[in-house]
């Protein structure tokens, strides 16, 4: 009996150029294997954030923190997708997610029934990932799936 179910790319990102090559490696790799490509940005939330924090937005208005961070990660997304070329052939769809990336990006691997992981290896923060280990290895060690990673691109 043959596997006629259409093969899913996560593609986690950061906005970084690390991450746009990982997400252009993907696409290349989805069309080549008709596969769907899904693009996921998880934004941390600040350790204990107050329930209901509201801030004054630059034209005055009160809005919650967490809505305010949400806006800011759709238009990031929007921006950094726009500077991408999608294949016609390549159906792709994308999501914003809160939450510690590595454990989001890996519960949305499983949840979503994905094929395999491309990730890039070099992100924003190099300095933290140096000290904590980036989330490409984390995701790397604790995926239930395949994960492809992508490394920077060569000088």
């Amino acid at each position: 009996m043959t596997n006629t179910a259409r093969k899913r790319l996560l593609v986690p990102v950061d906005y970084s150029a690390g991450s746009r090559r990982a997400l252009e490696f993907a696409l290349g790799l989805a069309e080549s294997l008709e596969a769907d490509v899904h693009v996921l940005h998880v934004w941390e939330l600040m350790p204990h954030p107050p329930s209901g924090m509201r801030v004054q937005t630059p034209d005055g208005r009160s809005q919650l923190l967490t809505e305010l961070i949400q806006k800011n990660a759709e238009d990031d997304m929007n921006g950094f997708l726009a500077k991408v070329a999608f294949p016609a052939s390549v159906r792709h769809t994308h999501a914003i997610e809160s939450g510690e990336p590595t454990r989001r990006i890996v519960e949305a691997a499983r949840a979503g029934d994905y094929t395999m992981i491309v990730i890039g290896t070099e992100g924003k923060g190099a300095l933290a990932q140096f000290v904590v280990g980036s989330v490409a290895e984390k995701v790397l060690r604790h995926s239930a799936i395949p994960v492809l990673m992508v490394p920077r691109a060569k000088d």
